[in-house]
Formats: C-alpha cells, sequence, structure tokens
C-alpha cells in the first residue's frame, strides 16, 4: 500500500513521465537536490518549525485527493474485452 507523500510523489512522477519523459524527471531530482543543498546551507531548516499545524492538515488532505483522483480514474476504465 502507498500512501501520504510516497503516494502523491508517485501520482506527479506518473504525470511528469508521461507528459514530459524520464529524461524531465531526472532534471526534476537534481534541480529538488539542489535546492535542498542550498537550503541546508542557508540553515533554511531551522524555519520549518515555525509553520503553522493547519497547513501539515491542508497538505496531507491535497495529497489524499491527489492519489483519490488517480485511483478513481483506474476504477471506471473499462474490463479488456477478449
Amino acid at each position: 500500500m502507498i500512501s501520504g507523500a510516497t503516494g502523491s510523489t508517485a501520482v506527479v512522477m506518473v504525470a511528469l513521465v508521461a507528459q514530459h519523459g524520464v529524461q524531465y524527471l531526472l532534471a526534476a531530482v537534481v534541480l529538488m537536490g539542489f535546492l535542498q543543498i542550498v537550503f541546508a546551507l542557508l540553515r533554511l531548516g531551522e524555519v520549518h518549525p515555525h509553520r503553522f499545524p493547519s497547513g501539515d492538515a491542508w497538505l496531507v488532505n491535497g495529497l489524499a485527493i491527489l492519489v483519490f483522483r488517480a485511483q478513481f480514474g483506474l476504477s471506471r476504465s473499462e474490463a479488456p474485452t477478449d
């Protein structure tokens, strides 16, 4: 079972690869790694505890909606006919 942030990441990655190809996914991963290094060097991780708990609830709800929409589309597809 895929849940939480992992499930939403899978939904976004599938759409990214379907629209732009694997090379675009690689570029996105490299860019995110670079941004994480920059944020660490600037010590922006210390800002993290100052966010609102309600923001976490909205984030998790948004991820749940993404995963639901992806799975709902699969359940409505017709079965293959032989």
